[in-house]
């Protein structure tokens, strides 16, 4: 049975997050009775490291080749809350447990009997590895045995072979990408079937061309093993196998810009422009662009755009370096200033003002991470 996403689901996962995190900021171990009052007191989160595991999550759906139904869109807040002293502790400690038993029952009870639903609870459960890194083991555990009694066994041992499917796309990742793209789908689809049997179409149902899209990107993201050649085969084939080869009509027209500026901005497709001449890397940026449908008077565009910024950027490289020794030399500060004028105005000519605008305020543009095919 396929499951569909409800609005409401995100509020209830939020809500879950919000409870996880506040009991967190109080200091609370939900499976740990005797909790010292230092232990309590030192209970921090990394809320950035908590963003970037949340919203870039190693996903089991990564490939989709990656969305389930059940999936969400994970949106937390943290309550502006003060920390609450020893005395009632224990009781807010319980209360927090039975809200979280709630929240996974109202969130899962009516689809845990089924795979899809099992399989659904590794979005909790990688909330409770980010939340409490120490504790979430025996947490998870402890949870699940109060909201699912019945269904603990299966709910693990459909977790354990979703890792073991995981496990197993990590290290054949390379391996998958040098396949034509309809032989990968179907690698992966009989991987599915082998760890889940029928169930497997269930969890990961069949995708629109878009999903697909966007999956073949996913797994492109981080192939830094493949060349820039075998990178643009690959996705060369999976549009043409998604659209049936007729990838060029208008219907994917309409978002040929997101698809290419996504597949350039790639840091595995980055890496490999890094490693390239100009001259080698505008080839393949015109040979990209040409297989998302681009005309050739607009491809003759953008190549005369990315060599104005491509020489834009080797003369900033070089006012970047002779800046660095003028601020090396022992000058006072009027003659030094005098010297980074000059210098402004030899390499920027009538820009030098929002140059030296930029510098006043600290900030400079030729340090910033270069985007090939971007800026």
């Amino acid at each position: 049975m396929k499951l569909k996403k409800k609005n409401t689901s995100n509020l209830i996962v939020s809500a879950i997050i919000v409870i996880v995190i506040t009991a967190s900021v109080f200091g609370f171990v939900l499976v740990t009775e005797n909790t010292s009052e230092k232990q309590l007191d030192g209970k921090k989160i990394n809320r950035k490291k908590m963003d970037e595991q949340i919203q870039h999550p190693n996903s089991v759906y990564m490939v989709n080749l990656n969305s389930s139904p059940l999936q969400q869109n994970i949106d937390f807040r943290l309550p502006d809350q003060k920390k609450s002293t020893l005395h009632g502790r224990a009781e807010i400690k319980e209360k927090f447990k039975q809200q979280l038993v709630r929240k996974l029952q109202e969130l899962y009870g009516k689809s845990i009997s089924t795979k899809t639903g099992q399989a659904a609870i590794l979005d909790f459960r990688k909330t409770l590895m980010s939340a409490f890194p120490q504790d979430w083991f025996t947490m998870f555990h402890m949870l699940l045995q109060l909201a699912f009694p019945e269904y603990v066994n299966e709910i693990l041992e459909t977790l354990s072979l979703i890792d073991k499917y995981n496990e197993w796309l990590t290290k054949n990742q390379s391996l998958l990408m040098k396949m034509p793209y309809a032989q990968m789908k179907e690698t992966v689809r009989l991987k599915r079937t082998e760890l889940f049997s029928e169930d497997a179409a269930d969890i990961w149902p069949v995708d629109s061309k878009a999903d697909e899209i966007r999956n073949a990107l996913t797994l492109l993201k981080s192939s830094y093993e493949t060349t820039i050649e075998e990178k643009i085969d690959f996705f060369s084939h999976a549009l043409e196998d998604i659209n049936n080869g007729e990838y060029k009509q208008e219907i994917f027209f309409d978002e040929k810009y997101d698809y290419t500026a996504a597949f350039i901005t790639m840091d595995s497709v980055q890496e490999d422009f890094s490693q390239m001449t100009h001259e080698e890397r505008a080839a393949a940026l015109r040979n990209i662009r040409r297989l998302m449908g681009y005309s050739e008077q607009y491809l003759d565009n953008l190549s005369e755009r990315d060599t104005y910024k491509e020489n834009r950027w080797q003369n900033g490289l070089k006012y970047m370096k002779e800046r660095e020794t003028i601020l090396n030399d022992n000058l006072n500060d009027t003659v030094r200033n005098e010297y980074l004028d000059k210098l402004r105005k030899r390499y920027f000519g009538h820009e030098r003002p929002t140059i030296e605008a930029e510098e006043n305020a600290g900030f400079f543009r030729y340090e910033r991470r270069r985007v090939y095919g971007r800026n």
